[in-house]
């Protein structure tokens, strides 16, 4: 994980990238992290990268179904951060695998941010991009605080 604090358009963010640990076993120690940094954390905050994680059943294709509470860490840490999912362009489905029971498709790679960075950039725009040369979408994202003509637009790509 990488943690930075920048300023941005005036404002002082913090953007975390995350890769979460494939290991399930361990992937819990990555959120409580999270957890952790957000308690002492104030303002805009975005998270990006490779969760290795879903929230849910829907945001998978092929395999076996998985229980519900399944779901509870990665969610638990979501909600105790106050990360909050963006709209996007693409298929979000962004890792794709091979098993013996076939082609499987996941949303393991996410932009999220905090209610503070919701409010400040609020034309955050996210779009997955299409597969080239790994088994991951790369994700363009791009930041403004208000949508303007002729004013140019942070950006950040996270490639998997």
């Amino acid at each position: 994980m990488i943690d930075i604090e920048a300023t941005t358009e005036g404002q002082k963010v913090y953007i975390t990238f995350v890769y979460g640990d494939p290991v399930v076993e361990y992937r819990e120690n990555v959120w409580e992290c999270l957890t952790s940094m957000s308690l002492a954390r104030s303002g805009p905050w975005l998270m990006l990268g490779d969760f290795n994680e879903i929230t849910s059943n829907l945001e998978k294709k092929g395999g076996r179904k998985r229980t519900d509470t399944s779901f509870l860490p990665f969610q638990t840490m979501l909600s105790n951060c106050g990360m909050i999912d963006f709209p996007f362009k693409g298929n979000s489905l962004s890792w794709v695998g091979n098993r013996s029971s076939g082609k499987f498709q996941c949303r393991l790679d996410l932009v999220v941010g905090n209610e503070d960075w919701h409010h400040c950039f609020s034309h955050t725009n996210v779009e997955y991009l299409r597969l080239w040369g790994s088994d991951h979408r790369p994700i363009f994202t791009r930041f403004l605080a208000v949508k303007t003509r002729g004013k140019k637009a942070s950006n950040l790509t996270k490639d998997g």
